[in-house]
């Protein structure tokens, strides 16, 4: 392999692209595809953490790239096809897509938004309009018309934490119907890409600035979901991003602030990043400032509505999931598996989890870069190995992904020329 060999956007980038476009082409019904995508997403990163191109037989997937050459026309072409593609697909899902639906995740934010702002508990009141329970399902029970899960009583409450809903509140007051979803989606899509641009600032090169922008916006179906379907990981996202940024210029507290948040919208994945964090900085400066900052954060946002109603905050939160989402389905391999080999499935999975934070971050010389890629790469794996791997989980942790992946290859460009 030379150490200048093509221009970036000939192999890395391409095959960054083809990883997850395909991806998120197959999801429901090709839990074992999915399963592959999510691991070689994270090989990949493993791989360029170590600083080297990840290969293939006979051929290597990465070409060195020349960072120090202008961007050329291909990665000009492309960093603004995607763009204008991403603002086409905006005005598309604003203007063309029905006001009159949104995805489950989309639909309840709203409804949950509305509760709250007639002074309704959207815990214990419908904001979970989609999925239906019955006694059929594990762990749950009808009783006189009443539901209770786990022997706590169930109202369709909210299924995410209070932080989402706030997250998207703001934007009901201003436009009316569901559209409200979409336009935030708009400005914290936008928030992100801002956000990403700070965490380049240290790689200061033009070309790897073009290169996390194409990489986050390259991926056909992402503003499908969040400009048409209303998918709301992207508040997650923007949260999860300016906790690196603030890891990056050593302000822990705000790192902590940041995860609080995220971790006050959604169970996951905000712990496994705090892991993630909490290991690189354990006996480092900062430590406790950010772990401090996080579980306050988090309990502030979360503590008033679990005081509001403590059994229909369960209930519709952790219960719910304990009990929906048990069955799995086929968007994981799990599903494919015999009974016999799911158990240990599940269990290698927090095992192989565990495994790839410590790789990513057991090196002394690790830094702020190794750890968002193991927060990346680590919840692939998780993902990879559970019960159900839908396509939203990935777009809270994505951007974090790209980000790494331009910083890494600029490193790795720089080892190969030093060589």
């Amino acid at each position: 392999m030379t150490a200048r060999a093509k221009i970036i956007f000939s192999s890395p980038l391409t095959y960054w692209a083809v990883i997850f476009n395909v991806l998120g082409i197959f999801t429901w019904g090709f839990g074992p595809l999915t399963f592959v995508c999510l691991l070689t997403a994270a090989y990949v990163m493993f791989a360029l953490v170590r600083g080297r191109a990840p290969a293939t037989v006979g051929r290597d997937l990465f070409a060195v790239p020349d960072l120090d050459a202008p961007p050329g026309r291909k990665l000009k072409f492309a960093f603004y096809f995607v763009i204008g593609m991403t603002l086409v697909g905006a005005l598309v899902g604003l203007l063309v897509a029905p006001n009159t639906w949104l995805m489950d995740i989309a639909l309840n934010t709203y409804l949950a938004a509305e509760n709250f702002a007639y002074g309704v508990n959207p815990y214990g009141s419908l904001s979970q309009a989609w999925h239906t329970m019955n006694a059929g399902t594990p762990h749950v029970e009808v009783r006189d018309g009443q539901v209770y899960m786990f022997g706590v009583p169930y109202y369709y409450g909210y299924p995410y934490f209070p932080a989402m809903m706030l997250g998207y509140l703001p934007f009901t007051f201003f436009i009316d119907g569901y559209d409200s979803i979409r336009i935030g989606n708009v400005v914290f899509a936008l928030a992100n890409v801002y956000g990403l641009c700070l965490l380049m600032k240290s790689a200061r090169r033009l070309i790897l600035q073009m290169i996390v922008i194409v990489a986050y916006l390259c991926i056909g179906v992402y503003w499908i979901e969040i400009f048409w379907h209303g998918i709301v990981d992207v508040l997650l996202s923007t949260f999860l991003i300016y906790a690196f940024v603030c890891l990056q210029r050593d302000q822990y507290v705000g790192a902590g602030i940041f995860l609080g948040l995220a971790q006050a919208a959604k169970l996951l994945p905000a712990p496994l990043i705090a892991v993630c964090i909490l290991y690189y900085l354990f006996r480092r400066p900062g430590f406790w400032k950010f772990s401090i900052a996080y579980a306050l954060t988090g309990v502030a946002v979360v503590l008033p509505f679990l005081l509001w109603d403590p059994q229909a905050f369960l209930s519709a939160t952790i219960l719910f999931y304990l009990s929906f989402h048990s069955v799995g389905d086929n968007t994981s391999l799990w599903y494919f598996l015999p009974e016999i080999l799911q158990a240990p499935f599940l269990w290698s999975g927090y095992l192989a989890t565990l495994v790839t934070i410590f790789l990513f971050i057991r090196r002394k010389t690790a830094d702020w870069v190794d750890v968002m890629a193991a927060a990346f790469a680590s919840y692939l794996v998780f993902v990879a190995f559970s019960k159900m791997s839908h396509l939203n989980y990935l777009w809270g942790v994505y951007p974090l992904g790209c980000a790494a992946f331009a910083i890494l290859l600029g490193r790795l460009s720089d080892h190969a020329a030093r060589d």
